[in-house]
């Protein structure tokens, strides 16, 4: 009797302290990553503005203000530092050890702390995979995150802003999509801005489209796990380097390649379950959002939905479903009406730029690494095809996509994609690879080859890397230098302000527009 009532003692304890080491896990994550955030000089000015008008409810003096950054700084600091060191005696066996020598801990703490121990144990060592993850995954969205917080505003970026998220909520929703109105990515900078009541600043203004990074790394993980060879799946869904800089900017193209990843996972749970109406709603929605993201996932979506539509049919006739899909050609119908007549939704460019180069050339600068790369990706694109009697989803999705190309370019004279424009369809691609390698037997042979693949993408992606500007839009950083050093020789506020606006002026550019209400704003404050 005492043995059986002693054993629910023994679970609720267990349980208790099963909550309680999962509540210092959350606790300990949020907050090292608002220690990390606050090391950001964007993040650290939001804050110190957010607490001028919400809690002193004044101004404060400048002397104060340089005094609030350095404090926040060494808070962040230590903050990050406290936080390993609270983690690693609380959650790990060495902790604990020191811990229990010291006589800092009794027994029962110690069981709290084994539970640490053991979820390390089965959670992350056992599965490396994971921990590959969690650190690639960081070191990219680092990168990312960086880049966004040290450069400056571009010519696109400018514009969507003055012309669309400055404005009001109804000019990114009713002007022309075409070019800089990647609706989705105009609504959420609104947002973003509202929330944090920041205005001309950098970091918030690209805060949309990180988070879309986000998304993007949580997918490529959850579909990179399930294939034979994961290491390398996840290498290609990141390392992509052109990928990652648009992650950083304010755009939609980034967005729209995360919820075209998030659709395709989706897509393919509901094949392997087609009674599963929740896995297609899924697709929908985010095929949904990637429309409203960048107009140009149109035709991804379209070549996706061919294959659905002739291949799938018996499975989409469901009352239920037959709605999500009516919700997107709304969506649909809504992007091509708001693209600005007698326009592509697509930029001109030759066969060559668009598919060849645009895609492949963006893991590295030498030609004879970009056509092994293309010719790689052909091989796996036939192999996959006949391994599956050309039946396979991602082959026949990446050829009709290539025909929508030449039929919009040779008949409806619109050109094809760009570089950039190619960005939402580069997971399909990765998507065609990964259906390929399923046929490949997962020997000592294959995994050094792709183990060795792997580790050329990831030099690639180190030697490009470039935190204090972008490939493109390279002399917007010198606008920006200019104007700051013009308003640090002369007086811009005072009677030299018409002078001043005669100089932003000359520049014909939104991106001078852009810096000089920013420093406008900074002096009335």
């Amino acid at each position: 009797m005492n043995g059986e009532r002693c054993e629910p003692v023994s679970a609720g304890l267990k349980k208790r302290n099963r909550i309680i080491w999962y509540g210092i896990l959350l606790v300990s994550l949020l907050g090292l990553g608002g220690c990390t955030a606050l090391l950001f000089p964007q993040v650290r000015e939001m804050f110190i503005e957010m607490t001028q008008r919400y809690v002193f409810s004044q101004k404060l003096k400048p002397h104060h203000i340089v005094e609030a950054r350095e404090i926040l700084e060494i808070v962040a600091a230590g903050g990050i530092f406290f936080i390993v060191i609270f983690d690693f005696l609380a959650l790990t066996g060495p902790g604990k050890f020191l811990l229990t020598k010291a006589g800092f801990i009794d027994i029962h703490k110690a069981q709290l702390l084994d539970m640490g121990k053991s979820f390390l144990q089965n959670r992350i060592f056992n599965r490396p995979f994971d921990l590959f993850v969690f650190f690639t995954g960081f070191f990219v969205l680092m990168v990312c995150v960086s880049r966004a917080a040290n450069t400056g505003i571009t010519y696109d970026e400018a514009s969507t802003y003055f012309d669309l998220v400055y404005p009001g909520i109804l000019e990114a929703l009713m002007r022309s999509q075409y070019l800089n109105n990647h609706i989705l990515n105009s609504l959420l900078i609104r947002f973003v801005c509202f929330i944090t009541q920041t205005k001309f600043n950098e970091f918030f203004i690209r805060l949309p489209s990180i988070l879309s990074y986000c998304v993007y790394i949580i997918f490529a993980y959850r579909i990179a796990r399930k294939s034979n060879f994961q290491y390398f799946i996840f290498i290609l869904f990141i390392a992509n380097y052109y990928l990652n800089e648009f992650f950083g900017l304010a755009r939609g193209y980034g967005m729209a390649a995360a919820c075209i990843l998030a659709a395709l996972y989706y897509f393919e749970n509901w094949k392997k379950n087609t009674d599963n109406a929740f896995f297609f709603h899924c697709f929908m929605i985010w095929c949904s959002l990637a429309a409203l993201a960048n107009g140009i996932a149109l035709y991804t979506i379209f070549s996706v939905l061919v294959i659905i539509t002739f291949k799938y049919r018996r499975n989409i006739v469901k009352l239920s479903n037959s709605i999500y899909l009516f919700i997107f050609l709304m969506v649909a119908l809504f992007v091509i009406l708001m693209s600005r007549p007698g326009k592509s939704l697509a930029s001109a460019d030759s066969f060559y730029v668009s598919i060849i180069s645009a895609v492949f050339g963006s893991f590295a600068q030498s030609p004879y690494l970009m056509f092994a790369g293309f010719a790689a990706f052909i091989g796996a694109l036939i192999y996959g095809l006949v391994k599956t009697k050309y039946k396979n989803d991602y082959g026949l999705i990446y050829i009709i996509f290539i025909s929508i190309c030449f039929i919009s370019n040779v008949i409806f004279r619109r050109g094809y994609p760009n570089s950039r424009e190619m960005i939402p369809f580069y997971p399909v691609m990765v998507f065609v690879v990964a259906d390929a390698l399923k046929y490949m037997k997962s020997g000592i042979l294959p995994k050094f080859l792709f183990t060795s693949i792997s580790a050329v993408l990831c030099v690639q992606f180190m030697l490009q890397i470039n935190i204090e500007s972008i490939k493109s839009w390279g002399d917007d950083y010198k606008i920006r230098n200019e104007i700051l050093v013009y308003a640090l020789t002369n007086d811009i506020a005072g009677s030299g302000k018409v002078e001043f606006q005669k100089f932003i002026d000359s520049y014909h550019n939104p991106v001078a527009r852009f810096y000089a209400q920013k420093l406008d704003l900074a002096i009335n404050e």
